[in-house]
């Protein structure tokens, strides 16, 4: 008996990829296979060649997986799925071994845990050795940079305009006569610019699958990285490996990642809180101005951390099937519906839901007067009792007006009363600048328009990775 062996096709494979045996006893050929799938699919094809999958590299008749992806036996083929960023293998073609390989010191199901003795860095997809973790300075190092935002976006106009005067200095443009050069030219272009980085980064789905070396990465796709990571408040692409603890996996990442950007929120209250007993103090109105300004970048802040907070949310209850069983797409190690994605899951529908249904009908009852400020800023962090608080209270006035047959109540219950007129010009001082900030940049009859701005924010994440 001859037996003969010949290579499979350009973009073809063996499905058998470990070894197996041919013998020949007594003029009969007994085939013995090593892999369990032949119990499972008895009537695969030894020796045929099968397609290259997408997701995996086939040179000479080998199946390995191109860079990102992870590999899983399934009836007797194997199918790839795309892995986080940085946890199967590297960047090129060389780092992958087989169909299952892992980047360095990573293992596991879509090599989402890190090897016994490592621990996964805060600021990329690196696992360190445990010895290297347990920095004393990184709390510290955190709770400034949660500062630093709240800063930034608290005085992000004058903060942009600093460079914009020094460049009209520069060109001779600015004369002393000229008082409205020096106000903020932003015009809400700031925020067109911050919604366009944004959804940029979520609609970047494009993987390398080539194997080019990314260190011939364009300046400006790096720049554009790095904007986009400032802007998303999500520096985990950061290629330094920092590691605050022993033990931290990718859902205490993630934990942490919502904690820092309600910390932000955090070091606002402490801000303003500070701002009022000064003025409390001095029993003037010396701080009005400041605190106003306080009030409107509270806002700010909400705007521009919602697309973190929408992406952590949809990142965390993004799963994957294998074979029978539903995983995190972030870390295979763990099933779907664990206790915190139950959690997610509320925040979402709470929070991240709705956040846009109380902008809307937010805005329009500060405009009205209808609400108080501290009403409109609480429903800000919490827009579904808002919303239900809202409800209760338009379902309550409707019963009262069917009462009195048509005379239209008092609305003094959560709302503005108009005979402290003094109260109310405080008050007006600082829901206008709230106005300002969500309404300034549109046109009267789309005033609010940045309900529709958060809108996309949210289904642009809630499809990032069926887009993927």
């Amino acid at each position: 008996m001859t037996l003969t062996c010949r290579s499979c096709p350009e973009s073809k494979y063996y499905p058998i990829l470990e070894d197996f045996w041919i013998r020949y006893i007594e003029g009969l050929v007994e085939v013995k296979v090593t892999l369990h799938e032949q119990s499972t699919n008895p009537d695969l094809d030894l020796f045929s060649c099968a397609d290259c999958p997408y997701g995996a590299n086939c040179p000479g008749n080998a199946l390995i997986a191109r860079p990102n992806f992870w590999g899983e036996w399934k009836s007797g083929q194997v199918s790839f799925k795309q892995c986080p960023n940085y946890c199967c293998t590297g960047t090129d073609e060389a780092s992958c071994s087989s169909y299952d390989s892992c980047a360095g010191n990573r293992t596991g199901t879509l090599c989402g845990a890190c090897q016994t003795g490592f621990s996964v860095s805060i600021l990329s997809g690196q696992c360190v050795p445990n010895f290297e973790c347990g920095h004393p300075w990184f709390w510290a190092l955190a709770t400034l940079a949660a500062l630093l935002y709240m800063i930034w976006y608290t005085f992000k106009d004058e903060i942009i305009q600093i460079p914009i005067n020094l460049f009209l200095r520069i060109r001779r443009k600015m004369t002393a006569n000229n008082k409205n050069s020096e106000k903020s030219l932003d015009k809400g272009y700031f925020g067109i610019v911050v919604f366009f980085i944004q959804s940029a980064a979520v609609m970047k789905v494009e993987l390398d699958i080539t194997g080019n070396d990314k260190s011939n990465e364009s300046f400006l796709n790096k720049l554009h990285s790095k904007i986009s990571d400032f802007l998303n408040i999500d520096p985990s692409q950061v290629s330094y490996s920092l590691c605050p603890f022993v033990g931290l996996d990718a859902t205490g990442k993630m934990i942490y990642k919502f904690i820092f950007l309600w910390g932000i929120y955090f070091c606002w209250f402490v801000f303003i809180s500070l701002v009022h007993i000064c003025q409390c103090a001095s029993k003037g109105q010396q701080l009005s101005a400041f605190k106003s300004k306080l009030v409107a970048g509270f806002i700010e802040i909400v705007k521009y951390t919602y697309s973190g907070l929408a992406q952590i949310t949809f990142l965390s209850l993004t799963c994957i099937k294998l074979s029978t069983v539903y995983v995190w797409q972030l870390d295979g190690t763990v099933k779907c519906l664990s206790s915190w994605q139950i959690i997610a899951l509320i925040f979402m529908l709470t929070y991240t839901v709705p956040f846009f249904a109380f902008l809307l009908i937010g805005m329009r009852l500060l405009k009205k007067r209808d609400i108080r400020l501290p009403l409109f800023l609480i429903g800000c962090l919490l827009p579904s009792p808002f919303l239900l608080w809202n409800l209760f209270t338009f379902a309550k006035m409707r019963i009262e007006i069917f009462k009195a047959k048509g005379v239209k109540p008092s609305t003094t219950d959560g709302r503005l009363s108009i005979k402290n007129m003094d109260d109310i010009s405080k008050i007006d001082r600082n829901a206008s600048a709230i106005l300002q900030v969500l309404q300034g940049p549109y046109k009267e009859e789309v005033s609010t328009w940045e309900a529709v701005i958060i809108l996309r924010r949210l289904f642009l994440h809630s499809q990032k990775e069926k887009l993927k």
